[in-house]
């Protein structure tokens, strides 16, 4: 709900980032099946083009846990290896959704 709040008041000042904030505090502290709702509310977020700061936190977000996610392959300490890898999957179905919804841009 958190998520839909922010695109619809994307306008008002501050909304978009308190939530953003918000589910950076939460996201991946114990992992859980809320993560991956958190990480498709953040693609949504950039899909809406709020405030331009926030499209850069969560593509530096999600480019963290690709790499995370892809370094765990070829660690042997189970505590880092299982820290992203649930929400490894979601991650690349928002850039993919973020991908198909660029138009006009570099």
């Amino acid at each position: 709900m958190l998520g839909h709040i922010a695109v619809s008041l994307k306008d008002t000042p501050k909304t978009t980032d308190t939530i953003v904030q918000f589910f950076q505090q939460r996201f991946c502290r114990v992992p859980s099946a809320v993560d991956v709702l958190i990480v498709d509310q953040l693609g949504c977020i950039v899909i809406a083009k709020c405030e331009g700061t926030i499209y850069e936190e969560v593509m530096r977000l999600f480019s963290m846990v690709t790499v995370e996610a892809s370094n765990a392959a070829y660690t042997t300490e189970r505590s880092l290896a299982s820290q992203y890898r649930h929400v490894s999957r979601a991650v690349i179905n928002a850039l993919a959704n973020i991908a198909a919804n660029l138009q006009g841009e570099n």
